[in-house]
C-alpha cells in the first residue's frame, strides 16, 4: 500500500483530481488498485461532468509513462466507472473537443511505436503485443460507435494538464483528423534506446519509417473490418488535406526523436530529424495505402536531454 501514501503526500498542486491523474499515468497498472487510489484521492471523480473526464482521458493517453501506459482499460474507467463505453460519449466528445476517437487514435500509435521498437526485451515486448490487441480491439469499439462525418472531424489537440511523468513523453499539439492524430501518437516519444549515436540518414530513417507504415496499416485494417469504404475514406482525408492545408499544414511536420548516451556529457543525448507528410496514396486495401515523407536535411541536431538520469548503456525504450 505504499504507493497511496506516496501520491498522498504529492501536494504540489493541491488538486485531488491532479493527484488521481498522477497515479493513473505514473505507473498504476492493476484496476483494482486504481480503483481503490481513485476512491482514496478523487472519490467524486466520476461525478465530474463528461467533458471534464474526457479531457482527463485525452491527458492520460497523451503524456502518460511510457514505460507501460496508456492502457486501455485505464482508459474506460477513467471515461465511466463500470468501464463500458457509451455511443452518447462517443458522439458528445466532439461537441467538447476531446474525441474519443482522437484519444484512441493517438493511444494507438504510441503503443504501436512502441510495440515495432522494442522486440531486444522480450518480456516487454510481449507485453506491448498485448496493449497493442486491447487498443486495436477499443478503436473497433469507437469506430463502430462513431458516424462517417466522425472519422475525419479535424480537431485542434491540445495539452491542459501541466503535470508531466515522464520526460522521454513530449505533449505536442496539433490540428487534423485523427489519421493525422494517429501518425502523431507514435511521435510523443523517443522512437528507440541507443547505446550508440545514429550515424547515417539511412539508419534514422530506416528506424521511424516502417514503424509508420505498419501502424497505418493496423489503423486501416481496423477501419475496414468496421465496414468502412477505404476508397471513400481516403477520398474524405485528401479533400480536407486540400482544402484545409493552411489550417493544418503545421501540423504535417513531425520530429523523429532517438536518444543515445554521451560519455562526453554524461548525459542522455537526442538525436533529431524534422520531416512532412508531403501527402498519401490510398486504394481499397490497406497495402495499397503508402505515405510521402520528405526529409529536412537541414533540421538535423543534437539536444542533451538533462531529465533523464540512467546508467549509460540503459534502454530508455
Amino acid at each position: 500500500m505504499d504507493i497511496f501514501y506516496r501520491y498522498s503526500l504529492d501536494t504540489c498542486a493541491g488538486d485531488d483530481y491532479r493527484l488521481f491523474f498522477r497515479g493513473c499515468a505514473g505507473g498504476i497498472f492493476d484496476l483494482e488498485v486504481l480503483s481503490h487510489f481513485q476512491r482514496r484521492t478523487a472519490p467524486s471523480f466520476h461525478h465530474l461532468p463528461l467533458h471534464r473526464r474526457l479531457e482527463f482521458a485525452r491527458a492520460y493517453c497523451c503524456t502518460s509513462h511510457s514505460s507501460s501506459h496508456p492502457d486501455p482499460d485505464t482508459l474506460r474507467f477513467v471515461l465511466r466507472e463500470d468501464r463500458v463505453l457509451q455511443a452518447d460519449d462517443v458522439a458528445s466528445s466532439i461537441h467538447w473537443g476531446y474525441s474519443i476517437l482522437h484519444t484512441v487514435a493517438i493511444s494507438l500509435g504510441r503503443i504501436s511505436r512502441r510495440a515495432g521498437t522494442s522486440a531486444s526485451r522480450l518480456s516487454k515486448a510481449h507485453l506491448q503485443t498485448s496493449l497493442l490487441v486491447q487498443w486495436q480491439n477499443v478503436v473497433r469499439d469507437v469506430v463502430n460507435m462513431s458516424t462517417p462525418d466522425s472519422l475525419h472531424h479535424v480537431e485542434n489537440v491540445q495539452h491542459t494538464y501541466s503535470t508531466r511523468v515522464d520526460p522521454l513523453v513530449t505533449a505536442k499539439e496539433w490540428i487534423g483528423t485523427p489519421f493525422i492524430s494517429l501518425l502523431k501518437g507514435s511521435f510523443l516519444e523517443d522512437f528507440v534506446g541507443r547505446k550508440a549515436k545514429v550515424d547515417t540518414m539511412q539508419e534514422l530513417m530506416g528506424i521511424w519509417q516502417p514503424v509508420a507504415a505498419i501502424l497505418l496499416t493496423r489503423w486501416l485494417s481496423e477501419l475496414r473490418g468496421c465496414g468502412v469504404d477505404l476508397m471513400e475514406y481516403g477520398r474524405r482525408e485528401q479533400n480536407i488535406w486540400t482544402c484545409s492545408r493552411h489550417n493544418i499544414a503545421r501540423s504535417l511536420d513531425f520530429e523523429v526523436t532517438t536518444s543515445h548516451w554521451s560519455s562526453s556529457k554524461q548525459a542522455y543525448v537526442k538525436d533529431c530529424l524534422a520531416v512532412r507528410l508531403q501527402g498519401f496514396d490510398y486504394g481499397p486495401a490497406p497495402e495499397d495505402w503508402i505515405l510521402h515523407w520528405e526529409v529536412d536535411t537541414e533540421k538535423i541536431w543534437e539536444e542533451a536531454s538533462s531529465n533523464t538520469h540512467l546508467m549509460p548503456g540503459a534502454w530508455i525504450n
